[in-house]
């Protein structure tokens, strides 16, 4: 039953196949069925163009130019997905990072502290006592790397890293 619906595969057939993959695509699929869509559309236009193609060849050219237009639609779209117009929107001790606040309790090395209605890990070179004026220079990870604005750190305050 399934050969002899292979043998008399039509362009509509290929038609429809493209249309239904689109519609799935709507339900979320993240780009997947797009290149194969595209390539059962071209097979339905191949098969108008010719109508000597074999159920065997139409398959085999529907595969080749199914992973041909996925990978080409990946490769086209990838960079625009990944452009924002806020690249740091999930990124949340990126956004910190150049903001300046008042130490609530001196940080010695790495501490935890609250910036805002969030408690941070954050860490410095220096000795830093409470009052302070800092501002965040940089982020590890989710730990921030702090500075004083109005303290210089002498070699006695140093914190020894390698603890």
């Amino acid at each position: 039953m399934i050969v002899e619906f292979l043998q008399e595969l039509q362009p509509w057939h290929w038609f429809i196949f493209g249309i239904c993959l689109l519609i799935f695509e709507l339900f979320g699929t993240a780009g997947f069925f797009i290149g194969i869509s595209i390539a059962a559309i071209t097979m339905a236009l191949l098969n108008l163009m010719t109508d000597t193609i074999s159920w065997e060849w139409q398959l085999i050219i529907f595969s080749v130019l199914a992973v041909a237009f996925t990978i080409l639609y990946l490769k086209i779209f990838k960079q625009f997905n990944l452009k924002s117009d806020s690249p740091k929107l999930n990124d949340r001790a990126a956004q910190l990072v150049g903001r300046q606040f008042t130490l609530e309790k001196s940080v010695e090395g790495q501490e935890k502290i609250q910036i805002g209605d969030t408690f941070w890990t954050v860490e410095s070179d220096c000795n830093i006592s409470s009052g302070s004026s800092v501002r965040v220079i940089n982020t590890r990870g989710m730990t921030l790397v702090i500075e004083a604005l109005n303290e210089d750190c002498t070699t006695d305050d140093v914190v020894n890293r390698s603890l």
